[in-house]
Formats: structure tokens, sequence, C-alpha cells
């Protein structure tokens, strides 16, 4: 019966030793893998998306409804950094201007456009940082860019193209324009315009996720 009782002890000891030793290498183990870093948003932008109304900018709705006309401009969505309902002023710099003389360190934000919608039920979805980024999809909706904020007074204004995209460019505005397909278009138009500074900002699919940004849904009204 000793024999037993003693045979029994080791067993249990022994087994006690293999658990506390393969705890030990589990702890071990995890010690070697990286911790990824969470990301944190700390972008201090208030940033939001205005419509010409009557000669003044106004803040638009989570839902917009406009025509959509063969050739012609559907809307021009411009960016401000406040949150007020309307902005005015004499030209966009001025209106600019207004709202950032007092964001520091406002040169190490970039300012980028997404837009979402479906031609013939298949998903189109584009991050937006040139002009050249919106062509694929051209023939149903056309895309122009603005940098409003350096535009020069009594300056030709023109949409931007690629080789005018620098560091010191700030994409302000776009336009939208129905293209010659533009029938083919499925479903509404999301647009989100955001401000980011690193790559961080993007998810793994190239997508903004931070949470400085704008958007509306652009619905046809005819």
């Amino acid at each position: 019966m000793k024999k037993i009782l003693l045979l029994f002890l080791i067993l249990i000891i022994t087994g006690c030793n293999s658990s506390v030793n393969n705890i030990n290498k589990v702890v071990s183990d995890n010690k070697n893998i990286p911790i990824k870093d969470e990301y944190v948003d700390l972008n201090p932008l208030k940033l939001s998306l205005y419509a010409d109304e009557n000669s003044k900018a106004k803040k638009v709705s989570d839902e917009m409804y406009y025509p959509w006309i063969l050739k012609k401009d559907i809307t021009v969505l411009n960016i401000f950094l406040t949150e007020d309902e309307y902005v005015t002023g004499s030209y966009y710099k001025e209106m600019w201007n207004k709202y950032t003389i007092d964001i520091d360190n406002l040169e190490n934000y970039k300012f980028g456009w997404e837009i979402s919608f479906e031609v013939n039920n298949n998903l189109i979805h584009k991050k937006i940082l040139k002009p050249s980024d919106a062509e694929e999809f051209y023939d149903y909706l056309e895309i122009y860019l603005y940098d409003c904020v350096n535009h020069e007074i009594n300056e030709w204004y023109s949409h931007l193209l690629d080789n005018q995209v620098n560091d010191d460019t700030i994409i302000s505005s776009m336009k939208l324009t129905c293209g010659q397909n533009y029938d083919e278009i499925t479903s509404d138009i999301i647009v989100k315009a955001y401000s980011y500074d690193t790559e961080d900002d993007f998810d793994e699919n190239g997508f903004y996720k931070g949470n400085s940004f704008d958007e509306v849904i652009i619905k046809k009204s005819n």
C-alpha cells in the first residue's frame, strides 16, 4: 500500500512539474511575440463639407439631393475647418484663413477624398489623393479637384493636374459631373473628405480610418 501511495505522489509531482514547465514555456514564447501598437488618432482638426447656397457656403446635411444630367455638374463640395452652419467671405482663401489662423502645425496635415458608388451593382470605392485616382470611373462620374486655398484672386481658375499636386497643395474642393455613362450608376454616391498626417491613418485596404472627416450621401433628385 505504501508503495502504491509513493508511486501516486511521484506521478502528481511529475505532472505538476510538467505543467509548470509548459506554463513557463508559454510565457517565455509570448515574450518573443511583438506587440502591435494600437492606432490612436490625435488629429485635432474639425473638418466639415460645404456646398454653395445663395452666395455663401452651407454645411451639408447627411443626404443631399441633386439632379443628375448628362455632362452637367452635380455639385461642388468644399472643405472648411469648422463646424459652423455657414461660412461667408469674399473669396475662399479669406474664408479658409478665418478658421485656420489659430491652428498649430497645420502644415503637417494633408487633405484627401474618398468616393463610393455602384455601377451596374458593382461597387467602386476609391481613395483620391490626386486627379488620376479618379480616371478609372471617368465615364460614369467625372471628378475635378481644386486647390482653392492657394488660388490667387483674378488668376485663371482651373482644376488640378497630377503634376501640380505637391507637398504644398491643399485639395480643398471637389466637383462632381455626370459622365457619359452616368445612367449606369445604380446607387447613391458617397463622398468623404478627411485630413491625415501619416500613412497610419489608412487601413490595410488604403481607406481612411481616422476621426477628422465629414461625408455626404448624394442622391438623384430627378
